[in-house]
């Protein structure tokens, strides 16, 4: 087992990436249980998220000393306040980071259209981790793998037979209406949040979750502190296969 006990700690280290891959391989030869795999995914993304935590304080605090540009000084904003440069340079170091990449654009877009629940999160930020999770739920990031059938099995009525190709489409199954009521809508606080798959599920989870969850959370908490408005000033991206979502949401900021 100590050579168990060596991969986990090499693969715990390892950056996303050949040879984290090739490692969690090593375990699956050894034996390894896929349980114990998650887990290793698991602790690796918690390290991932630690790091990229001290990067986003240092974000925050850098955009605080954006030099102020002349539209800026025309304002003349008061000492402590954010300008619309400081906001947007702001965002456009902390959108390009949040989750894979796709979801934190989507999630403006969509804010920036329902003022009304803007104006709910800015009165009351202790909702902003659900209204990720909804978020995620809505805009899932990713559209799905494939996958081929072992064995013949019947899901939902449908049998599906070995060897036949299938895809696993998770922005479907989020908003399966069975599960989701109104799940073409955005509701806050619904109660059974945790059964939407966002990242995948089982030895397909995500192991960046916590750190994508992170991001979005500090990108949302950070951005309508310091806005008391924003909107879409031009023309919507969307992203191309695999992602689903946005990658490109011109934004206009207007400073709390």
């Amino acid at each position: 087992m100590a050579g168990v006990a060596s991969l986990v700690d090499r693969a715990v280290q390892l950056p996303p990436g050949p040879q984290l891959a090739a490692v969690l391989e090593e375990l699956t030869d050894a034996g390894v249980p896929n349980a114990r795999r998650v887990e290793v995914l698991q602790a690796r993304s918690r390290q991932l998220a630690h790091d990229q935590a001290l990067l986003f304080a240092e974000l925050v605090e850098i955009s605080h000393t954006v030099a102020l540009t002349d539209a800026d000084r025309e304002l003349d904003p008061a000492p402590g306040d954010v300008t619309a440069h400081q906001a947007q340079v702001l965002c456009e170091r902390f959108v390009p980071l949040a989750p894979g990449l796709t979801t934190n654009g989507t999630m403006l877009a969509h804010l920036a259209e329902h003022e009304d629940l803007q104006a709910q999160l800015r009165a009351e930020p202790e909702r902003i981790p659900a209204s990720v999770e909804e978020y995620l739920r809505l805009f899932t990031p990713y559209r799905g793998m494939s996958r081929t059938a072992r064995r013949d099995v019947v899901i939902g009525g449908r049998l599906i037979c070995e060897g036949e190709p299938i895809a696993l489409v998770y922005t479907s199954a989020n908003r399966d209406e069975e599960v989701f009521p109104r799940g073409e809508e955005f509701v806050l606080d619904r109660p059974n949040l945790r059964a939407a798959i966002p990242f995948g599920a089982g030895i397909h989870a995500c192991p960046g979750a916590p750190l994508a969850r992170m991001m979005l959370r500090m990108t949302l908490e950070e951005l309508l502190a310091r806005t008391s408005s924003f909107e879409v000033c031009g023309e919507i991206l969307m992203a191309r296969w695999a992602e689903w979502g946005t990658r490109s949401v011109p934004m206009r900021f207007t400073p709390a």
